[in-house]
């Protein structure tokens, strides 16, 4: 027997269609009948279509462990290089990767045809979570609001993915924006909307205006703002990021 010891991604590639190369690492193991035999490793290579990456990953790894032989050289009796007997991936007879939703579907090879086909942004979240100077906890009434919010995101499900967008006001410390927004999503997953379908965003503050003098602090600038990034079977709308550089979160 073989057994398969990894499985790494070596290859991606655009054209002339998005493609996925895996190599995956064959072991043989030791035969009790002749315990000093120990073949050399077998390196195999997986090609697919990127929408069916995952299909190629499940195939092979239900392949974990799979008969492997030295077939016999013809007019020699040395025995060739060992062989797992591996199932090829056949994209045609692959099995339909299974849906990828909430915020993963943005990234998914596998959702990319189904998000341009269904590219239709509609929905909006208009409210927003005001900050004081240098702090990230949640000013009175958040949670009232948040509740509501939740609520809308639970009974909507075509709202797969939402931004909680955390941003500063000048001169304040940039991790700010990003402590922000875990604060606000995490009281949205309390209130039971499930972690898949948030994601959250730094902006980063404006020190500059023209002739580089800087600019004062505005207090409205220390929020946090929702910004539904899947919805209505939407495909990825980029966040709007106020002439400033945005960090996506988890």
């Amino acid at each position: 027997m073989c057994v398969l010891s990894t499985f790494t991604k070596v290859e991606e590639r655009e054209m002339p269609l998005p493609w996925v190369v895996y190599e995956g690492v064959y072991t043989p193991q030791t035969n009790g009948q002749f315990p000093s035999v120990a073949p050399a490793e077998i390196r195999m290579r997986f090609g697919a279509p990127a929408k069916q990456e995952l299909a190629l990953k499940t195939q092979i790894s239900a392949q974990a462990a799979v008969p492997c032989h030295a077939p016999m050289t013809p007019g020699s009796c040395v025995p060739g290089a060992v062989v797992a007997d591996v199932q090829p991936f056949d994209p045609a007879r692959a099995a339909p990767a299974p849906r990828v939703t909430g915020c993963a579907a943005i990234d998914a090879a596998s959702e990319q045809d189904r998000l341009n086909q269904n590219y239709a942004p509609s929905a909006s979240v208009p409210e927003r979570f005001q900050f004081s100077e240098g702090s990230a906890a949640p000013g009175p009434g958040a949670s009232a609001t948040v509740n509501a919010v939740a609520k809308r995101i639970m009974e909507d499900p075509t709202l797969e993915c939402v931004a909680v967008v955390g941003q500063i006001s000048s001169g304040e410390a940039v991790g700010l924006a990003e402590a922000r927004a875990r604060a606000i999503k995490t009281l949205l997953e309390a209130a039971g909307v499930d972690k898949s379908r948030l994601i959250t965003i730094a902006v980063t503050a404006r020190v500059y205006g023209p002739a580089s003098n800087p600019l004062p602090a505005d207090p409205e600038d220390r929020r946090v703002s929702l910004k539904v990034l899947l919805g209505s079977g939407a495909a990825p709308a980029p966040p709007a990021s106020p002439a400033a550089g945005a960090a996506p979160g988890k």
